[in-house]
C-alpha cells in the first residue's frame, strides 16, 4: 500500500505511466519521453545515515531513478530525480545495492535545486500533496526562476 502511494505521487506529479508486460523486470516506469523510469519510494520523516538503499540492477536498467521522500503523514517531503548512469558511476559499491546519502545527493533534492523542475508536469498537485517545508522550498525555487 505505501508503495502504492508513493508511485502514485511519482506518476501524478513526474507524468510518468506504467506499461505492463509480463516480460517486464525492473523498471516501473517511463516518462513521456519513453525513458525508463526507476521509482524507489522512501517511507520515512528522516533519511536513515545510511541511506536510501536502490538494487544497482534496476538502476542500471533505468535512465532516471526517482526517489519520492513520503513523510509518516502521507506529505511528500522531497523528490530527488537522478540520471542512472551518474548513479553508477558515482555510487558503484561492491555487491548489489546502492545506498543513497543524504549528505551525497543533497545538491540534487528537488528542495535544493531547480535542476530538474522541467520534469514536473503537475505542479498544483506537487504543490498539494507537499508538506509545508517542501512546498515553501519549491515555492521560492520557482519564483526565483522565474524572475531569472
Amino acid at each position: 500500500r505505501d508503495r502504492q502511494l508513493g508511485e502514485w505521487y511519482a506518476k501524478t506529479i513526474l507524468g510518468l505511466h506504467q506499461k505492463k508486460s509480463s516480460s517486464q523486470r525492473g523498471f516501473d516506469f517511463f516518462s513521456n519521453e519513453g525513458k525508463k523510469v526507476e521509482v524507489k519510494i522512501h517511507w520515512q520523516d528522516v533519511t536513515s545515515p545510511k541511506g536510501v538503499k536502490l538494487k544497482k540492477s534496476l538502476v542500471e536498467m533505468s535512465d532516471f531513478t526517482v526517489v519520492i521522500y513520503v513523510a509518516k503523514n502521507f506529505m511528500v517531503r522531497d523528490i530527488l530525480l537522478l540520471d542512472s548512469p551518474f548513479v553508477i558511476r558515482k555510487f558503484s559499491g561492491k555487491g548489489h545495492t546502492i545506498f543513497l546519502k543524504d549528505t551525497d545527493i543533497q545538491g540534487y533534492f528537488f528542495s535544493r535545486s531547480n535542476k530538474h523542475y522541467e520534469k514536473i508536469v503537475n505542479r498544483p498537485a506537487m504543490m498539494k500533496f507537499s508538506s509545508p517545508d517542501f512546498a515553501l522550498r519549491v515555492d521560492e525555487k520557482i519564483r526565483q526562476m522565474n524572475e531569472a
